[in-house]
C-alpha cells in the first residue's frame, strides 16, 4: 500500500438472503508509511469485535511479532509462534495454546517463485489438528480490471470484490474505503 499512500482499509460485508440484506464491518486494516500493515481488526457480524491482530517488524520489513487479541481470551494479548521458509516467508503462524473458537494455526504454501498459492487454518478438534478453511489463490494475483467479480479504482485499489453461489446467483460482497497519509 506504500505507492499510494494508504493509512487506513476498512472492509465492509453485504449478504445478499432472500429475506434482506445485511450491511456490517467486517474488517479495518492500519498502515505503517511503509505500506507495512500495523494493525488488523476483525468484527462479528454485528459490528462487535472479534479479534485485533497487531503486526511488529523487524530487519528487512519480516514480521518479528505477531500477536492476537481474541475476545474468547478476554484480549489478553497472545503471541503467535512463527515459522519461516529458507527464503524468509512466512510459513505458518500457531498459537501457543488453543483460544475457543478460534483456529490453533495457519500454514502458507507457495511457489518457487515465492507467489502464495494457498492458506490453511487449522483448528484442534479432540486434540488433533484438521484443516477446516482452506483457500487455494490462482497462479497469477494480478487483478482482473473491472470484472464482475473485482473492482479498482483510478489508483488501482480494490473497492469491491463479489462472491457468488455455486448456482451462480451474488452471495455477498465487500466494499473497501480508504484514508491516505
Amino acid at each position: 500500500m506504500k505507492k499510494n499512500h494508504v493509512k487506513l482499509r476498512v472492509c465492509r460485508e453485504i449478504k445478499y438472503n432472500i429475506k434482506s440484506n445485511d450491511t456490517t464491518r467486517f474488517g479495518e486494516e492500519v498502515f505503517d508509511q511503509f505500506g507495512r500493515i500495523t494493525t488488523y481488526t476483525e468484527y462479528f457480524a454485528g459490528g462487535k469485535v472479534f479479534a485485533i491482530y497487531e503486526y511488529i517488524y523487524g530487519e528487512k520489513n519480516k514480521v518479528e511479532k505477531n500477536i492476537v487479541k481474541h475476545i474468547f481470551n478476554d484480549f489478553q494479548p497472545v503471541e503467535f509462534i512463527l515459522a519461516y521458509d529458507a527464503a524468509g516467508r512466512l510459513i505458518s503462524r500457531t498459537l501457543p495454546n488453543p483460544i475457543r473458537n478460534f483456529w490453533v494455526k495457519e500454514s502458507f504454501t507457495y511457489t518457487k517463485n515465492g507467489v502464495l498459492v494457498k492458506a490453511e487454518q487449522w483448528y484442534s478438534v479432540e486434540d488433533t489438528l484438521k484443516v477446516l478453511y482452506s483457500k487455494e489463490y490462482p497462479l497469477s494475483l494480478r487483478p482482473i480490471e473491472n470484472s464482475l467479480v473485482y473492482l479498482y479504482d483510478q489508483k488501482g485499489l480494490l473497492v469491491l470484490h463479489q462472491f457468488y453461489s455455486r448456482a451462480g446467483k451474488l452471495d455477498r460482497c465487500r466494499s473497501f474505503e480508504y484514508s491516505f497519509y
